[in-house]
């Protein structure tokens, strides 16, 4: 697989995880009600997109790249659904200066505490991990 193909495809990839974890963070806000099964779609959206933009092309690398890009766009959804209690509670005290990005240990401390919040979150990163592993593996030949 050529080195561009594999670029492509992780530049194809970043766009679905971005845009994938802030459609799940955009339906949490509105519905207030965090849906586990999206998860897995990311997975199936991130795979497809890696496989789409590398040419269609299969193997370890992009199975590499779409795992990770998956848990970067989960992590990142349940980063902001997190964010976003955090600061309603804070603007009930009267605070409302909260940037959006915050250091890189709040954040992982804000995703762990969405995760300990509710344990069911790591079956659904699993399954969307193991989906977008899957997606993108080499075709097995068969005699």
């Amino acid at each position: 697989m050529a080195p561009r193909n594999l670029i492509q495809g992780a530049l194809c990839g970043l766009g679905a995880a971005i845009a994938a974890a802030l459609i799940w963070f955009s339906i949490v806000y509105v519905t207030n009600y965090e849906i586990g099964w999206i998860a897995i779609l990311i997975g199936v959206l991130v795979g497809f997109a890696v496989v789409h933009g590398s040419g269609r092309c299969h193997g370890r690398k992009l199975q590499l790249i779409s795992v990770l890009l998956t848990l970067f766009s989960i992590a990142l959804a349940e980063y902001l659904i997190t964010r976003q209690f955090l600061v309603e509670a804070f603007l009930e005290e009267g605070i409302t200066n909260v940037p959006l990005m915050l250091p890189l240990n709040i954040m992982a401390e804000l995703v762990w505490e969405g995760i300990k919040a509710h344990p069911p979150t790591l079956f659904f990163w699993a399954i969307a991990m193991y989906v977008a592993f899957r997606i993108p593996q080499g075709q097995k030949v068969t005699y």
